[in-house]
């Protein structure tokens, strides 16, 4: 019974993310706009991080002392200053 309801459970789960990564109904349009401000983003993201540089793609994050940045050693980075040295 358990088991089952585990199971259950996992798979309302996945169907509602599903459906919130496809987004909401636009009756089968897409927004051009948004699409081709995205992708141009996505595309300075790429273009900026394969610099290997932290300099370069800093202009694409905030800079705020409080945030925290994970990455791969050390996992964790307070503020934009400590990552991107």
């Amino acid at each position: 019974m358990k088991t089952i309801a585990v199971g259950g459970f996992l798979l309302v789960s996945l169907g509602i993310a599903t459906i919130g990564i496809n987004g909401p109904a636009q009756n089968g349009k897409q927004t051009p706009v948004v699409d081709a401000e995205f992708k141009a983003l996505i595309d300075k993201y790429y273009i900026e991080w394969s610099s290997m540089k932290a300099d370069n793609a800093g202009q694409l994050y905030a800079k705020d002392a409080d945030l925290v940045f994970y990455d791969i050693a050390p996992l964790k980075y307070k503020g934009w200053e400590e990552y991107a040295v």
